[in-house]
C-alpha cells in the first residue's frame, strides 16, 4: 500500500507517519522545507517519543521524500497512492489546490480507483476551502471524475506534538516528541469508495458533532492554560 502525507511537520509524521508505517504503508512525505526533505532522504528512519507515564521510543521508516517544487513526482505520486492526507495548517491549505488537481487529473486518466483525501488540519473549513480551489484550476473534463470519485474528509485529531527544545534538535534534528493519543476521526458520510485499513482511524456520522467538540470543548482547556499563564508571567506549562 502507498501514502502520501503532504506536510512533513509535527502532525504530519509526528503522527500520520506513525499510522501509516505501523499499517504497513509506504509513505511519500511532500513539504516546502527543503532541508527537511533532504535530511529525511539520507535516513531510512527517525525517531519518535511518546511520553506519557513513560517514554516510548519508536523508529518510524519505510518513507521517502519530495519538495514541493517536484511537480512531476509529487503528481505521480498522488496518481498512484492508496492514502493521501494533509497536514500544512488551515492557512496553507487552498496553496496545495493546483498539485491535488494535477494528481486527480492523472488518476482520471489512469481510470484509477476513488481517493479520500485526509485533512488533518484544525479547522471546519478544510474541505469547502480546498474544493474551491481544485475546482478553479481542475480541468474542465476532469471535473465529473473528481465528483464521482473524490473526497475531502474533514478530520479530527487527537494528538498533541510540542516542539523539541532546539538542543535536542541539534543532536537529532528529525526527532519528535508526541503525546501517545491515537485518536483521528475522519468523516464518513463523505468517504467514496473504500477507506483503506489504517490503525486507529476511525469512521464517524455527523461529523461536525466532533469537530465543533475539540474546537470548542477540547481546546478550550489549551487556551485557558495559555492565557492564564501569559497573564501570570509564565513560559511553560510545568510552572
Amino acid at each position: 500500500m502507498y501514502a502520501v502525507q503532504i506536510g512533513a511537520g509535527k502532525i504530519g509524521r509526528g503522527f500520520i507517519g506513525q499510522l501509516l508505517y505501523q499499517s504497513g504503508f509506504h509513505t511519500t512525505f511532500v513539504d516546502v522545507d527543503e532541508a527537511l526533505v533532504a535530511l529525511l532522504n539520507s535516513h531510512p528512519s527517525y525517531r519518535l517519543d511518546l511520553v506519557h507515564d513513560f517514554k516510548e521510543c519508536l523508529e518510524i521508516g519505510d518513507y521517502d521524500a519530495l519538495h514541493v517544487s517536484e511537480q512531476e513526482a509529487v503528481t505521480t505520486a498522488i496518481a498512484r497512492a492508496d492514502w493521501v492526507s494533509t497536514s500544512v495548517g488551515a492557512s496553507h491549505l487552498a496553496s496545495l489546490a493546483p498539485l491535488l488537481a494535477a494528481g486527480i487529473d492523472r488518476r482520471r486518466k489512469a481510470h484509477a480507483r476513488p481517493l479520500n483525501i485526509l485533512l488533518c488540519e484544525n479547522t471546519m473549513q478544510g474541505q469547502s476551502v480546498l474544493d474551491e480551489g481544485i475546482r478553479a484550476v481542475l480541468p474542465e473534463a476532469t471535473l465529473p471524475y473528481y465528483d464521482d470519485q473524490v473526497a475531502l474528509l474533514n478530520t479530527f485529531t487527537g494528538r498533541m506534538a510540542p516542539s523539541p527544545l532546539e538542543a535536542e534538535l541539534t543532536v537529532d534534528p528529525l526527532r519528535l516528541i508526541v503525546e501517545p493519543c491515537n485518536l483521528l476521526y475522519y468523516d464518513v458520510d463523505a468517504v467514496r469508495g473504500e477507506m483503506p485499513v489504517v490503525q486507529h482511524v476511525t469512521p464517524k456520522p455527523n461529523f461536525d458533532r466532533y469537530m465543533k467538540e475539540k474546537l470548542f470543548v477540547h481546546m478550550m482547556g489549551h487556551s485557558i492554560t495559555g492565557y492564564l499563564g501569559h497573564h501570570l508571567g509564565y513560559r511553560y506549562v510545568w510552572q
